[in-house]
């Protein structure tokens, strides 16, 4: 079967005109992808490559057949770019752009050698770069797309094979100067080319679909994180408010029946109301330090409420915090053993503090009387890291798993009976990380709790 070649030619260059304007037109409508330019640039490449190849019949110089046909390399070096940017692997090679660069350098030297031999050339790179950039599309491709990778990857693999089947005959008779001169296979390889350039369009429309179909999945995915964290927030505050009425309640409720029984009546004595003024002091102060961490908790989840990061001594914050608890150890026999180094730490100092005030309460709370707690500080890279470890109780491993849990706030009694709030542990961790920093415990029951505050360091 003989065509007429230039009619072949034109009919291929009209059809690649075409699928670049409708691609243009969906790019312009927004239907597009990643790599959807560099897909353009493919087929206005190619479309570009074979307006010069049209025009062959009128002895067009040699230099603008090297470019024509440097062209048609071009678009299919664009094709797998854009492909290999839709697929997101890891990178594409800029080395695939210097096959672009020698297949020209190659047709500049093969001038004298014909069009045969340089049609195989054209025929070898051609059905390479098809092969990959079926690949590209195919080799693994998620099984939600995989249809979709395959339709617009299998045109590539047929030009390939077009190319490959049209070989045997050129490397046959590599000498003869015009395409005519060719029997029916060339033909077929034209038409087949023509047929390839309108599923090119269906290609882009088929990957402009595909990355739709992923925005939609990704927004639905945000959406759906979103109401989860809607929800999480939602039920820490019904859990916040059934606390915080709780807790509130029983304090003030047995505060105003104590003074009904202890100091309002006209029989107690100045010593039983001393005693009575005593245990309500003690329940007040209770009730100030739950209202004091409740505040705090309520900042910490105010994301609005900024830290101030300043360069500070770690080791000045340490003292201050352990004068304040002087008395307390004092009355429990207590003594705390601190280590002396000149350290820099970058955080919000007030949240710090905060954070050691609450680490340092807890083992005073649970530590025996005539123990040691220890204060240790090391230089970890770009990190501090301060130890602060009693051997008091330690903590069950039942108990440990819920500690950092707002919705199992734990509030367990010392070695004295002294009661907290529950939430200095969630204060702490929360602070430690808006401080870029962290805090773990680890404890054993009967063996004491060594609590392992990191924070940055200056």
């Amino acid at each position: 079967m003989n065509l007429d070649q230039t009619t072949l030619f034109w009919v291929l260059l009209l059809s690649y005109a075409i699928t670049l304007v409708f691609s243009l037109a969906l790019y312009f409508l927004r239907q597009t992808f990643s790599g959807a330019k560099l897909w353009l640039a493919a087929q206005a490449s190619i479309t570009i490559g074979t307006l010069i190849l049209a025009f062959r019949g009128s002895e067009l110089p040699y230099v603008l057949i090297v470019l024509s046909n440097t062209f048609l390399t071009l678009g299919m070096v664009f094709y797998a770019h854009s492909a290999s940017i839709f697929r997101k692997p890891a990178s594409f090679s800029l080395y695939w752009y210097s096959l672009v660069a020698l297949v020209a350098l190659i047709y500049i030297l093969l001038e004298p050698a014909g069009l045969g031999v340089r049609s195989i050339l054209f025929s070898f790179s051609s059905a390479a770069i098809g092969v990959a950039i079926f690949l590209i599309f195919t080799y693994k491709a998620r099984a939600r797309y995989r249809l979709a990778s395959w339709i617009t990857g299998t045109p590539f693999l047929l030009i390939a094979f077009g190319n490959l089947a049209r070989l045997p005959e050129l490397l046959a008779n590599p000498h003869l100067g015009d395409f005519a001169q060719y029997d029916g296979i060339n033909s077929l390889v034209f038409l087949f080319s023509i047929l390839t350039s309108a599923i090119s369009l269906f290609g882009y429309y088929t990957l402009a679909g595909v990355r739709f179909e992923e925005i939609i999945l990704e927004k639905e995915l945000k959406l759906r994180k979103k109401n989860q964290t809607l929800l999480a927030v939602n039920r820490i505050k019904n859990l916040f408010v059934s606390m915080l009425a709780h807790d509130l309640r029983a304090p003030i409720a047995g505060a105003s029946r104590y003074l009904k029984k202890h100091l309002l009546p006209d029989h107690v004595d100045i010593i039983a109301k001393k005693q009575a003024i005593e245990v309500l002091s003690a329940s007040l102060e209770r009730t100030h330090g739950l209202l004091e961490d409740l505040l705090w908790w309520g900042r910490s989840q105010n994301r609005d409420w900024p830290l101030r990061p300043q360069i500070f001594s770690i080791d000045e914050s340490i003292r201050s915090v352990i004068a304040l608890y002087e008395l307390e150890c004092r009355a429990k026999g207590l003594s705390i053993v601190a280590d002396q180094i000149a350290a820099k730490v970058k955080a919000d100092q007030q949240t710090v503090e905060l954070i050691m005030r609450n680490l340092l309460s807890n083992a005073i709370k649970f530590s025996k009387s005539g123990q040691q707690i220890h204060i240790t500080v090391e230089k970890k890279k770009l990190k501090l890291l301060v130890k602060i470890r009693d051997f008091g109780e330690g903590i069950p491993e039942e108990i440990m798993s819920n500690l950092f849990r707002i919705e199992k706030r734990i509030a367990t009694l010392g070695t004295h009976g002294e009661r907290g709030s529950g939430f200095g542990l969630i204060l702490s961790r929360e602070f430690a990380v808006r401080n870029k920093g962290s805090l773990s415990l680890k404890s054993h029951a009967g063996e004491g709790t060594n609590a392992l505050l990191t924070l940055p360091s200056a």
